[in-house]
This record gives structure tokens, C-alpha cells and sequence, in this order.
């Protein structure tokens, strides 16, 4: 009966080393945890730098839009009004300019690599009435020098490409009213004159209507 008993005894100084050796490798643990959340929480982080893409389009934003986010007066950059097809760059200036109280006149053209040109004028009250009531008129001026055909329906060939110049002139008013905030009516009228199709400028892609 004595030696379990003396067995057990001296077991007992083994089962606490091994108790404090597991609780220091615990609190050891605990302080490279809490150290690695300090030095987390003393770096700096980085910061984000936009590229010169972006720094060009904020800038041209804050020149071109007033504090309280209306479009200033004056001249701006005319860029990208046009048809697919028309080939980039596509840029022109444009005037812009607030008449009396309530109107605001625009006026701005363009031309593309492949000599899409496009002209155009607006004048437009957008807050009559106390901000329910806006009506605008407006006129465009569009030639398209060489515009891709390929036929008509799903059977037209890739390789039967043609090109075609279109010329018109396109005039139109619009009209909204805003009952509430959160509530806007409107519409548009328009009419097209001066269409003309004739043969595309280009050198490469014979004209529409020699093959329809």
C-alpha cells in the first residue's frame, strides 16, 4: 500500500512543472500578440496617391463646375459627342453662359479623327416656377463623313463592308415638371431636316450605294 501512494507523491512535482510550463508558454503567447496589435496600431497607413489620370479629371472637374456644383460660365473642353465609329480623339470647344435669372445658354462643336464634325446650340430654364417647371430648346448640326454598313438582318457578310455619309440637321424642345422632389415629368419634340445620304470619305471601303 505505501508505494502507490509514494508514486503518486512524487508525481506531483512533475504535473506542476508541467502546469507552469504550459501557463508561461500561454502568457508568452498573450505577449507577442499583444505586442504585434501595438506595433499594428502605431504604423502609419498608407496612403492612397491618385494617378495622373485621375489628378487630370479632378482638375478639370473643379475648373469646369462651380462650388455649388452648377457648370461655370465661360469656355470648356467639347469631348467625346459622338457616334461610335467616329474614331478618338474627339474634342472641340465649347461657351456656356447663364442669361438673366433663369436661362442658360450653351453653345459647343466637335471633330473626330475621321472628320465626324458635329455643331450644336442650347438655351434651357431649368428652375421656373420654383424649380417645377423646365423647358429647353436646342439644334444640332451632324455629318458623319464614313459610317460602316454591312446589310440588313443576321444574314449580312462581314466581308461585304460598305460606307455611307449622313448630313442633318436636328432640332428639338423638352419640357419637365416636377410636381414634388421626388417626382419629374417630362418630355421631348423634335424633327429632323437637311438628312442627305450620299458616298462615305473613305479610300479603303467601297460606297453603300454601289453594292445595295
Amino acid at each position: 500500500m505505501k508505494r502507490p501512494f509514494l508514486v503518486q507523491f512524487a508525481m506531483i512535482p512533475v504535473i506542476c512543472a508541467l502546469g507552469a510550463q504550459a501557463a508561461a508558454a500561454q502568457d508568452t503567447r498573450a505577449e507577442a500578440v499583444s505586442m504585434e496589435r501595438a506595433a499594428k496600431a502605431e504604423a502609419v497607413p498608407e496612403v492612397h496617391q491618385p494617378g495622373m489620370f485621375q489628378r487630370t479629371v479632378k482638375w478639370a472637374g473643379n475648373k469646369l463646375t462651380a462650388e455649388s456644383g452648377e457648370a461655370k460660365d465661360g469656355w470648356y473642353a467639347q469631348y467625346g459627342n459622338e457616334i461610335p465609329g467616329a474614331g478618338w480623339p474627339t474634342v472641340g470647344p465649347g461657351y456656356r453662359r447663364h442669361v438673366g435669372n433663369d436661362a442658360v445658354a450653351d453653345v459647343s462643336g466637335s471633330i473626330s479623327r475621321r472628320r465626324y464634325v458635329m455643331m450644336q446650340s442650347r438655351i434651357e430654364w431649368p428652375e421656373l416656377f420654383s424649380n417645377h417647371l423646365s423647358v429647353g430648346a436646342g439644334a444640332k448640326y451632324q455629318d458623319f463623313t464614313e459610317i460602316s454598313f454591312f446589310g440588313v438582318g443576321p444574314d449580312s457578310d462581314a466581308e461585304a463592308l460598305t460606307n455611307y455619309r449622313l448630313k442633318n440637321i436636328d432640332i428639338a424642345g423638352t419640357a419637365a415638371v416636377r410636381p414634388a422632389d421626388w417626382l419629374s415629368i417630362g418630355g421631348s419634340v423634335g424633327f429632323i431636316r437637311g438628312l442627305a445620304v450620299t458616298p462615305g470619305l473613305s479610300t479603303i471601303l467601297p460606297p453603300t450605294h454601289e453594292i445595295c
